[in-house]
């Protein structure tokens, strides 16, 4: 049962891991000829900053992937309200065990790629003795916030339905507007324990804070 669900899930969603796993291959690359033609920015502080902008694009392309990965997958069983999947000879636990399965390795394919593509980007560039890769270490939080982004996007989706999307947004209007509101009224905030609560680890939030960059010192 497994083998056909993840077959019916790549079929879903082989398009954009493509589309995500060569855009991220070759970002590295790109960022690093960017960084090494620069006269300017050709410094191991130059580098280092290229890098630090490239893992801000790359956290935000690991939460878009783990957002369509669930849309490519799941909107035509939300919008059928789940009728096909409740008529299957498994039970719901498995079920979602066997999709999110599925899933976790089909987000794997991008990290890889961005593994493969960080090792060849940072190969040719010629790096001081205070910086390294870690070209590793960005494609594992890719994964992971990607990951973390599924889940979380599905468990919004299963409480909200077809109105996920305008529920984020409200939520996010809110997140900006209450703190304002708030200090308006002149009660002061611990903004910087709240920010540190949720960016910290131990917030499953703090993958997408983290340092990104692929050169580091």
């Amino acid at each position: 049962m497994f083998k056909q669900m993840l077959a019916v899930q790549w079929r879903f969603t082989r398009k954009t891991i493509a589309a995500v796993s060569v855009l991220v291959a070759i970002l590295p690359a790109l960022t690093m000829r960017i960084s090494v033609v620069s006269t300017v920015n050709f410094t191991p502080r130059g580098l280092v900053q290229q890098s630090i902008a490239l893992g801000f694009t790359l956290a935000m392309f690991a939460a878009l992937t783990g957002m369509f990965v669930y849309e490519a997958t799941w909107r035509s069983d939300t919008s059928g309200k789940n009728v096909y999947l409740l008529s299957l000879p498994i039970t719901w636990r498995q079920f979602m065990l066997n999709r999110l399965s599925g899933a976790l390795l089909l987000l794997l394919l991008p990290a890889l790629c961005l593994w493969v593509g960080g090792v060849i980007g940072t190969a040719f560039v010629p790096l001081p003795p205070t910086l390294h890769v870690y070209a590793l270490g960005v494609a594992f939080r890719f994964f992971l916030a990607s990951a973390l982004t599924y889940c979380l996007w599905s468990a919004l989706v299963q409480f909200s339905g077809q109105k996920a999307t305008l529920v984020f947004l409200a939520m996010l209007l809110l997140a900006i507007i209450v703190p304002v509101i708030i200090s308006m009224t002149g009660i002061a905030l611990p903004m910087d324990t709240i920010f540190r609560w949720i960016a910290d680890p131990p917030s499953p939030v703090s993958v997408f804070f983290s340092r990104w960059a692929s050169i580091d010192v």
